[in-house]
């Protein structure tokens, strides 16, 4: 046989042919032969050529394969292999040359007779090239996507408005008109602002006002003329074109006033929680204007812009009784207080909110709590306020005021404002601050109230730093009996907070006493009941010692029960061993649901709006306080004290007491302890005197410390005359 022969059985479509192919063939050739014994040249221009190695599909693609699949495989397997067959669907350009050197082979090999045969064919997608004319030449050519749909336009491009001003200038033309002179005067210097000019005004009047461009030769201005001898303005002429130069740098721009910069601010400073310092408004006019501003300016024109969004302070005093008037006719039940001098000038008010008052005297656990917060602004003063403890443990406010100071007398004429709302209330307690003059007060006006301090406060103001002291002060304070009181100060923390149970699902007790009552039915669970003979009287024991509990008194020596509302531990035990199924009936009324809706059922209702507030003659006439004249000498610093474990702010100054500066840059000498090092004092002293005069010497060193520094401007001079000068 010969040896440059091979046999191969081509497959396709359940038909199966045996030919001799030279040993040498390429892929091309290969293709070519396949396409001829099944006809395919005619129907479609790419086949697929594969072949299975135990039971592995191995396609051909190139020359390379159709090598390895000739020499490798019949050198290694004696029977004869099958290649199948397959025509591919889609049109795939692919390369026929191979990866190694081409072949130069005899193709002219007659192929042995056909032998049909029958067999399952094995579907291959492969990329091969087609064997005609036109089998090398481009197939993208056919496909035009006139079927596809039409692809969507870009995006449009959206500028970036970082950079954008704040504020948009309105267009000018004549016969325009303004509500009012004002509003002239700053639309036109907005507009010059933007553009990048500076007029000068030749006449403002009641009735007039015009304006020229700063450089003389310019033909830019504008005339205004009031109509009707009205409040209106109307631009009656106007040449708007510059006719100078937009180059002139205009730094400090005249036309940028502080009115101007209110108008522009006013957006920025709607927003209350925005810190916006003059700086950054200094900032913001050089990014968006290219112009600069004084730092006094910006102060200025953000208390005007702080004026337009919230107000005038001086006017809202003038506007104090009206707003109290037309708060009484909207709600009922609400009570008003202004207190004046001889002058009729605002000393401090009051105010009671009606719905507040009934809930608490009708709803609520008798507990004010009274606390003051002083004021910023321009006429200062300290704002006081009495809150209430609803039956959800959350605050509602009774009562409010503003008085000059917190003093003795203020907090005495607040707390008889607030007694002639509530009267007299059985069993009140009063929590406040230890300040002075609310101890003062409350012994004055309600002497037979309690007056507890604010456990948060005395916890602050003794600096406790250890977390043991902390857990042993806060046990102590919840001690209802002398007793415990005086135990809890000697005995250790043992009892570590327990984690959080879910709450009951009970529609009739708030959520706070839910959670309170059921925390307590979980620690008493391992109490000992035991009942008193003949009484409804139960001895309950805890881990650590015994209380009397009685149901019919509704008491428990422990006191929680009597003083806080809600059942205690020990109650919760005997209302285990009774076999009540609810503790709802031993919560006191204030802690129920339905009491906490009727704490909230009374409506508030605003004012209403300022500008439909009518002029009254009745009404109480109260003016702006006068302004206390400042001390002499330097002012307090009135940093806020901050509160325990706050962290302080970093004090950024190096030893020279300069601050902001760093030392290696620093060129004023170093200080120790106040007071310059003795080397550099001496290096000093010597650069300041000449060798040879020896009463300056003598001189130098009997000059004191403090005046060291105008030593060393002295010892910058040229020569030692002006020294001695």
């Amino acid at each position: 046989m010969n040896s440059e022969i091979v046999k191969v059985f081509f497959v396709y479509e359940g038909s199966k042919f045996l030919v001799q192919l030279p040993k040498h063939i390429d892929y091309g050739s290969l293709v070519r032969c396949a396409k001829k014994k099944f006809k395919l040249t005619g129907k479609l221009s790419l086949i697929g050529l594969s072949y299975r190695i135990d039971r592995n599909k191995v396609s051909i693609t190139d020359d390379d394969d159709v090598v390895y699949f000739l020499n490798e495989v019949f050198e290694s397997r004696q029977d004869i292999k099958s290649l199948y067959i397959t025509v591919l669907k889609e049109a795939v350009e692919v390369s026929d040359t191979s990866s190694a050197e081409p072949l130069d082979l005899d193709l002219n090999i007659p192929l042995s007779d056909e032998q049909p045969n029958n067999e399952t064919s094995i579907v291959v997608h492969s990329n091969e090239q087609p064997d005609s004319k036109n089998e090398n030449e481009h197939k993208w050519k056919n496909n035009t996507f006139q079927y596809m749909p039409v692809p969507p336009n870009p995006p449009s491009f959206i500028k970036n408005q970082k950079n954008q001003p704040f504020f948009t200038p309105r267009v000018l033309k004549v016969f325009d008109e303004f509500e009012d002179k004002d509003e002239c005067i700053r639309e036109i210097a907005l507009k010059c602002l933007k553009e990048g000019y500076e007029y000068r005004v030749f006449k403002s009047c009641q009735l007039a006002y015009r304006i020229r461009c700063k450089v003389p030769q310019c033909n830019w201005h504008v005339f205004c003329r009031s109509v009707r001898r009205a409040n209106i303005f109307r631009i009656t002429h106007m040449n708007d074109v510059h006719t100078c130069s937009k180059l002139t740098v205009n730094g400090n721009h005249s036309n940028a006033t502080a009115k101007v910069l209110g108008h522009m601010l006013v957006p920025k400073m709607r927003d209350t929680t925005r810190v916006y310092k003059p700086k950054d408004i200094q900032l913001d006019m050089n990014l968006a204007l290219n112009i600069d501003v004084s730092y006094k300016k910006a102060w200025r024109g953000k208390q005007l812009a702080l004026q337009a969004t919230q107000g005038c302070p001086k006017a809202s005093y003038e506007q104090l009784p009206y707003y109290f008037h037309y708060l009484k006719l909207a709600n009922e039940g609400i009570v008003t207080h202004i207190d004046t001098d001889d002058e009729g000038r605002f000393k401090q008010c009051f105010l009671a909110f009606g719905v507040a008052v009934q809930s608490f005297l009708r709803f609520m656990c008798p507990l004010l709590i009274i606390d003051a917060a002083h004021l910023k602004g321009r006429y200062l003063g300290t704002n006081l306020a009495a809150v209430a403890m609803d039956g959800n443990n959350q605050i509602i406010p009774i009562a409010t005021g503003v008085t000059h100071g917190e003093t003795g007398e203020s907090w005495t004429w607040f707390l008889s404002k607030l007694k002639e709302c509530i009267g007299e209330v059985p069993g009140l307690a009063i929590i406040s601050d230890r300040h002075f003059a609310i101890g003062l007060a409350c012994k004055n006006v309600f002497p037979n109230a309690f007056h507890g301090y604010c456990c948060r406060h005395l916890m602050m103001n003794c600096n406790m730093q250890s977390d043991r002291l902390k857990g042993l002060y806060w046990k102590t304070c919840k001690a209802y009996t002398r007793a415990e009181f005086d135990r809890q100060l000697l005995q250790r923390w043992y009892c570590d907070r327990r984690s959080k149970y879910e709450d009951a699902l009970d529609e009739e007790v708030s959520d706070w006493a839910t959670a309170k009552i059921y925390d307590r039915i979980l620690k008493s669970v391992n109490w000992t009941v035991k009942g008193i003979h003949k009484m409804n009287k139960y001895e309950v024991k805890d881990n650590q010692r015994g209380h009397i509990v009685d149901l019919t008194e509704g008491t428990c020596s422990c006191r929680k029960w009597e003083l806080l509302g809600l059942p205690c531990g020990h109650v919760c035990a005997v209302a285990r061993v009774t076999g009540l199924t609810s503790v709802e009936g031993l919560v006191k009324d204030r802690f129920l649901r339905t009491t906490l809706n009727n704490t909230y059922s009374g409506m508030f209702n605003p004012t209403q709006d300022v500008a439909t507030w009518e002029t009254r003659d009745d009404l109480q006439v109260v003016l702006a306080p006068v302004i206390i004249k400042r001390q002499a000498g330097r002012p307090k610093n009135k940093d806020r004290i901050p509160s325990q474990g706050e962290e302080p702010l970093r004090n950024n100054r190096c030893a020279t007491r300069k601050m902001r500066s760093l030392r290696a840059l620093c060129h004023v000498p170093r200080i120790a302890n106040g007071r310059q090092s003795s080397s550099t004092r001496n290096e000093n002293l010597n650069n300041a005197a000449p060798p040879e005069s020896t009463n300056q010497q003598a001189m130098n060193v009997s000059t004191p410390p403090a005046s060291i520094g105008m030593i060393n401007r002295l010892s910058q001079m040229s020569t030692p005359q002006n020294f001695l000068v």
